[in-house]
């Protein structure tokens, strides 16, 4: 079905609406009566009310849902209105401003995750130590391990809330939860009821476009969201490339320059992201179809290319329900979930050189040199989960089994990488990529139990097996002390994997070579929480000591010509501190702040893992302007990033951005005005680039503005 008739099919159910007097049957929150327009300026709401509602509990830490300070696990909660407030678009813009997260680009543009300071895999790397998922359905995909890959950007103007589980989630959640889970949740008619569509226009060519809706019709609930996002980019200065240097011997030989730069990057973006939500009676649908395509950023090899573009789609369904027999709640859930991705790279520049034995001899490439590749998989899974109540025990315990393949593999260049033989046509690879595909069982179990007046104990185990891998087993432990006064002390300890991706065992693309050997991924951690929740104030500390071990890794930085193959290296130690605080003044004034300092050393030598931030910032506040609307001011700070040890550069700068969001009352019925600026004084600021890579870094956006329209019908 093609966009146009998704929207035109949503917006018909839509029109079919409820009876006046069912929609008036239910509760209905402040929120929505916010975006209905009952209210004439922003200074008339409670914050406390907004924010209380999506605080109040989190199923990341257990599959129930509990308060933040019983949960046995470092959780953050990022509300609707937080989102909103912040004028964020993406979830790389909200994890940016969570504790212990920090996001890079690659030499492609494609969003990196690092959490506590864990290095990605390899500078390619994406998300594949974070669970990522949506409504509880993964969307981590097994070709590289990670959900950036098809998801070059993920909106977040349809979510209601995202909940954020720090540290391990393994015995819980198995493959992939390795440091971290982040679950986006969906917005319910029981948040919005109508039809919502936002314009926005800004810098760098930004259009985007929202529709959103919210509908009961009897038992049946239903919510969509529809997100347009276009932009042709920021197209930042590149002095120099990595083509330069090889220029260097082209002109010795007498021959031209290849080199693009001075140039620009090339940033332009599209996306297409279509959400939907379904109840009906003990019944639950979730869907959510993505299509995104970006330019390229600089190139695979750090060299600068005009023909570059990634293409992602994904498409995810899952199905479930629940059903309570006697003292029992059972649940059952069918997903599937279809990740379809295409690269039509430019490796090197038209006139690139490959020399031969013979310095002033080679073969010329007067288009450049190109890599077409096609990495498709799919995942079909099953599972079901029990609970039930005995006494001071709360027993959960369920069994997951899934299957995920590729399809559709392919990889084509006019270079064969291997052997340096040119072509005068794009050709197949030979073993480039191969057919794979694994079957996993997964088993879990988990007891809280009430020791105590104020003290909860938590025990949980996991047993995964892998198909292509074997077993693997993640056990946890939680102790929960909730003081006289209300604050709570938790003490934690759990093991998670990572299990290695498709293109780590199986793939030969070029500059990386599979290893078939590989073993998982494994991590210990313990950590010590202090939480203090009141209803004008949210404090959390927490201390944390991971353990990784078997990181899977390459020896030396990638290069497309001179092929590594993926090793499980001896691991690394990572520990450090996380201080989050929010603040509710009175009703129209609140203030947030977090900060992260995190240690990152080789188990081996001990020396500091290079590339992350030891120390980052978030700080700011929401105040209301009279007869205007409300302001939220906030402040981002990131520490220096130090060098591998054969690097001469010196360490990445530490910058500061200061970003500001203003949102106005409602100027004509439910008409309302955002303006979001990012980094509004123009701080240049830059991502690390691999030691034989793009010799300046990545250089980020400066200054930007994004203008949105919202109406409510």
């Amino acid at each position: 079905m093609s966009w146009p008739r998704v929207i035109l099919v949503i917006v018909a159910l839509h029109s079919l609406g409820p009876p006046q007097a069912q929609a008036q049957q239910r509760a209905v929150p402040t929120q929505e009566l916010t975006r209905r327009g009952f209210f004439e300026d922003f200074a008339e709401l409670d914050l406390e009310a907004l924010l209380k509602p999506d605080q109040g509990a989190v199923g990341l830490a257990t599959r129930s849902d509990l308060s933040l300070e019983d949960a046995p696990g470092v959780v953050s909660v990022i509300s609707a209105e937080e989102i909103r407030r912040l004028g964020a678009r993406t979830l790389g813009d909200v994890l940016r401003t969570v504790p212990g997260f920090d996001v890079l680009v690659d030499s492609l543009g494609r969003s990196s995750l690092v959490v506590r300071g864990v290095p990605r895999a390899t500078q390619n790397g994406s998300s594949e130590k974070i669970l990522i998922l949506f409504n509880g359905q993964p969307l981590n995909e097994g070709i590289d391990g990670g959900a950036t890959l098809s998801n070059l950007e993920i909106p977040v103007g349809g979510l209601r809330k995202i909940e954020v589980l720090r540290g391990p989630g393994s015995a819980l959640f198995g493959a992939g939860a390795l440091l971290g889970v982040v679950n986006l949740v969906s917005s319910t008619p029981e948040e919005f009821t109508g039809t919502a569509a936002s314009v926005g226009f800004g810098s760098f060519g930004s259009q985007t476009y929202d529709l959103r809706l919210g509908n009961v019709f009897g038992d049946v609930n239903l919510s969509g969201f529809v997100h347009f996002d276009r932009a042709s980019g920021a197209n930042l200065p590149i002095p120099q490339d990595t083509q330069t240097f090889r220029d260097v011997d082209q002109l010795a030989a007498h021959e031209p320059a290849a080199s693009l730069a001075p140039g620009t990057t090339t940033d332009g973006i599209k996306a297409i992201d279509t959400e939907y939500h379904l109840t009906y009676r003990n019944l639950e649908i979730n869907a959510r179809v993505v299509g995104q395509s970006n330019d390229g950023y600089v190139g695979l090899a750090d060299a600068l290319g005009t023909q570059n573009n990634l293409s992602g789609r994904q498409y995810a369904l899952d199905v479930g329900y629940t059903r309570i027999a006697g003292p029992y709640i059972l649940q059952a859930k069918v997903e599937y979930t279809r990740s379809q991705n295409e690269q039509h790279l430019q490796v090197y520049p038209p006139n690139f050189i490959l020399f031969s034995s013979s310095p002033t001899e080679g073969t010329r490439f007067d288009s450049g040199v190109f890599l077409v590749t096609t990495l498709d998989s799919q995942r079909f899974a099953t599972e079901g989960t029990a609970q039930r109540t005995i006494g001071d025990h709360h027993l959960e315990g369920g069994v997951e089994i899934a299957r995920e393949s590729t399809f559709g593999l392919g990889a084509s260049s006019n270079l064969d990488f291997a052997t340096n033989a040119p072509s005068n046509t794009i050709d197949a690879l030979p073993g480039a990529v191969s057919s794979y595909a694994r079957t996993s069982t997964g088993l879990w179990v988990e007891d809280s139990w009430k020791a105590a007046p104020r003290l909860n104990l938590t025990g949980g185990v996991r047993w995964d097996h892998l198909g292509d891998i074997g077993d693997v087993v993640s056990p946890r432990l939680a102790a929960v002390y909730t003081l006289a006064q209300g604050p709570s002390l938790k003490l934690l300890y759990g093991r998670s994997y990572r299990a290695p991706s498709f293109d780590e065992l199986a793939f030969n693309l070029p500059g990386l070579i599979g290893s078939p050997t590989l073993r998982p991924e494994i991590a210990d951690t313990v950590e010590g929480v202090f939480v203090w929740k009141r209803s004008d104030l949210l404090v959390s500390a927490d201390y944390f000591f991971t353990s990784l071990r078997d990181l899977i890794a390459t020896a030396q930085p990638f290069d497309p010509r001179a092929a590594q193959p993926f090793e499980n290296t001896p691991g690394i130690h990572t520990s450090g501190i996380e201080l989050e605080a929010r603040r509710i003044l009175d009703s129209k004034t609140s203030l947030f702040l977090n900060f992260t300092h995190a240690s990152t050393t080789d188990s081996v030598t001990g020396l500091d893992v290079p590339d992350d931030a030891a120390n980052l910032l978030f700080l700011g506040g929401t105040f209301a302007v009279r007869d205007w609307g409300q302001i939220t001011p906030s402040l981002l700070v990131r520490d220096s990033r130090p060098r591998s040890a054969p690097d001469a550069r010196p360490a990445v700068p530490a910058y500061a951005l200061f970003d500001i969001n203003l949102r106005s009352k409602q100027l004509y019925k439910t008409l309302t005005l955002t303006a979001t600026g990012h980094n509004i004084f123009n701080k240049a600021y830059f991502d690390p680039s691999p030691i034989n890579g793009l010799p300046g870094d990545y250089p980020r956006p400066g200054r930007s503005v994004l203008v949105v329209a919202s109406y409510t019908f």
